[in-house]
């Protein structure tokens, strides 16, 4: 592969970086027309590294991954999205509509905000899991892990919606039970593996990107940028693989928000690279000469005669 063709996957990279950092964010870039996956190229010292080959290991296909799942990704995004609004709104009119209830309404209501509320979490439930069954840079341990507990709480849901349906929970004590073990037995363990898989994809994407900065280091200007930001991405990627030894979830988001900040700081430097990059492969401007008029000798007019 010439040089030139080396350093063009770099600005979709770019894009790429700013969109896997901002996971929040449901929508993606047009399809994009880019160069084939190239097998990430390490120096015999980086070969020899455990640390290279973890992120050798964790970077594999990882592009070609991400481009080929994100159509899948924002679907599932956008419909989790707007069930999760739909809840919202149903929370807000069941609070009202329970307090305006008297003594004979109360439990009719609960039960009935009750079942919806499930049944939206479910419509959240089946949208995420489209997207766990595509997400890259996920290990195959943590996405079935992820996938076997998504399906457990959609079948606690789904009794639990049964049992609303056949009038078994009689009283308001029931309803808060019942729920109390919904959250703690099921809910709690599968949100656990949401941040844990966020980091994943991260530590991937951070993978993949340090690779292919190393063979875009050719120049000394180049190299010192791309180190800079190497240095700037292994502190993220540090902060990131100490997730997966937290248990509390609050704790984990916050560690996952700390090393987003300091990924997109990495974006920064990145582009002083790019900028660094066009400017060596910019042409030479070319002088425009002034055009280049034949000297004539003035022909002398003729006396005119009086």
């Amino acid at each position: 592969m010439s040089k030139h063709h080396s350093r063009m996957p770099l600005h979709i990279l770019i894009l790429q970086m700013i969109l896997a950092v901002t996971l929040a964010s449901a929508s993606m870039l047009a399809a994009t027309v880019d160069l084939p996956e190239e097998a990430a190229t390490q120096e015999k010292s980086q070969a020899l590294d455990p640390l290279w080959e973890k992120r050798n290991t964790r970077a594999a296909h990882f592009k070609s991954r991400f481009l080929l799942s994100r159509k899948t990704v924002d679907a599932g995004n956008a419909s989790e999205g707007k069930a999760r609004l739909q809840r919202a709104e149903h929370r807000y009119d069941c609070r009202e509509s329970v307090r305006k209830a008297n003594r004979d309404q109360r439990l009719g209501k609960l039960i009935s905000c009750m079942r919806e509320d499930l049944t939206l979490t479910m419509d959240m439930l089946k949208a995420r899991s489209e997207v766990i069954a595509v997400l890259p840079g996920v290990s195959p341990e943590l996405r079935g892990l992820a996938i076997a507990r998504s399906e457990l709480l959609a079948d606690a849901v789904s009794t639990i919606i049964d049992g609303l349906d056949a009038g078994v929970y009689e009283n308001e004590e029931g309803l808060f039970v019942v729920r109390k073990n919904l959250r703690e037995k099921y809910l709690l363990p599968y949100w656990a593996l949401l941040p844990r898989m966020e980091a994943e994809q991260m530590l991937s994407w951070i993978s993949h990107m340090l690779l292919r900065g190393k063979s875009l280091a050719e120049s000394l200007d180049i190299t010192a940028k791309l180190a800079e930001a190497e240095m700037c991405l292994a502190n993220a990627e540090a902060a990131l693989e100490a997730v997966a030894g937290e248990k509390d979830f609050q704790k984990m988001n916050i560690m996952i928000s700390q090393a987003r900040s300091t990924a997109i700081s990495c974006i920064k430097i990145y582009r002083d690279a790019i900028r660094i990059q066009e400017k060596e492969l910019a042409p030479p401007e070319e002088k425009v000469q002034e055009p280049q008029w034949q000297k004539r000798s003035l022909r002398k007019l003729p006396k005119m005669k009086n």
